[in-house]
Parts: structure tokens; C-alpha cells; sequence
């Protein structure tokens, strides 16, 4: 897994930032100041969309419920196991959560590669607290809901995420330039480098978990 500063642009990379920064930007309001964090998420008008309004509903119900669990958003995870120092979205008790903006839906490849992320951020909280991370959540953003999908971390799954890292670190470390895919996909967020245009504006880190 590799975490580098690329510099991204267009409108959905936009969006997906936008969503991101607001999902957790409640949660770490609500995990530091419980229900004063709430008034704050509330009177500072941090939720401007239907994916904060999902993130301030769970923090309510779970307050309410006595207590909000332990949650780290974007804790800094050791260099293990060969993958690089990473950062998930959140890590909720021991299950690693990332949030994903696909204007294409909740089913298809692009989706399939974040849940192999989630699998290689289940290997290295296993390696960093010795105990066994067999779940993990992937949360779909689209622009007409959320989603939350259960990440069963399975042999499988596993075996995807080791292949992914040792395909990135052949890519990095080859002297020659990768070949290009037959056909580029929409959910690419690369495509308009590749295609012309250039990509300018949005700074993003970038996960690189299967290629």
C-alpha cells in the first residue's frame, strides 16, 4: 500500500474530497466532545450533505445508546509486513472502516479494489495488536445515499491484498513504465492524465492497494 501527494482534479475526485472531509470531520468533532461535539457538528454547519447527515445519525444513535465506541480517525499505521506507513479512514475497536465516493454505485470493480484495501488494513492492525482482524466496513458514498457494506476478511480476500502489495512494489521499483490497461475505466481517477487534459487543483492522498 502506498501513500504518495498526487495532485488530482475534476469534478468527481471534488466531490469525493468534499464528502470525505465532511464525514470525518464529524466524527472527529463527535469522538472529541460527545454531545458538545454534536452542537458544534450542529451550530457550525458542518453537515452540508446527505453523507454528514449519515455520519452525525450514527454518532447520535450511538450516544444515545450510552456511549460512542472507541473510533481513531485517521490513526498513522507502522511500516509492516511490507506495506508502508497508511492511514485508514477509521478504525472502529479493531475493524478498519474507509469511505469510498463512487458515482457509479455500490457494485463493480472500483468497489471490489476498496475492499481489497480494507483486507490490507485488517493485515497490518493484526500485525500492530497481535490479535486476529477477520471484519472490516467499507461505507459507499453515491450521490443519492449511503451504504455500508461488511468486509469479511477471508483467506481469499487476504491473498488479494498480498498480491496487490507485491504487484505496487513491482511497479515501483521496475525501471520500465507499466503497460497501459486495454481500456481505461470511468472510476479512474488517473484517467485524464492518461487520456490529455492534465489533472490540477485537488490534492488528495491516494491509496494504491491492486495496481
Amino acid at each position: 500500500m502506498l501513500r504518495n501527494g498526487f495532485r488530482l482534479g475534476g469534478e468527481v475526485v471534488g466531490r469525493g474530497c468534499g464528502y470525505h472531509r465532511e464525514v470525518l470531520g464529524v466524527f472527529r468533532a463527535v469522538v472529541g466532545g460527545g454531545w458538545g461535539g454534536v452542537r458544534e457538528v450542529v451550530e457550525g454547519g458542518l453537515v452540508r450533505s446527505h453523507a454528514g447527515a449519515w455520519a452525525l445519525g450514527a454518532c447520535v444513535a450511538w450516544l444515545n445508546n450510552g456511549c460512542v465506541p472507541p473510533i481513531s480517525v485517521e490513526p498513522t499505521l507502522p511500516p509492516v509486513l511490507g506495506f508502508t506507513p497508511s492511514k485508514p479512514d477509521l478504525v472502529v475497536g479493531s475493524s478498519p472502516v474507509e469511505l469510498a465516493y463512487s458515482p457509479w454505485g455500490v457494485r463493480g470493480r472500483y468497489v471490489r479494489r476498496k475492499e481489497v484495501e480494507v483486507a490490507a488494513y485488517a493485515l497490518i492492525l493484526e500485525a500492530v495488536t497481535g490479535a486476529p482482524v477477520d471484519t472490516g466496513w467499507l461505507v459507499v458514498i453515491t450521490d443519492e445515499g449511503v451504504e455500508v457494506r461488511e468486509v469479511r476478511v477471508d483467506e481469499g480476500l487476504r491473498e488479494e491484498a498480498l498480491r496487490a502489495r507485491e504487484e505496487v512494489e513491482g511497479v515501483v521499483t521496475s525501471r520500465t513504465p507499466p503497460q497501459p490497461p486495454a481500456s481505461c475505466p470511468q472510476s479512474c481517477p488517473f484517467r485524464s492524465e492518461c487520456l490529455g487534459g492534465g489533472a490540477r487543483g485537488v490534492e488528495v492522498g491516494v491509496e494504491v492497494t491492486a495496481g
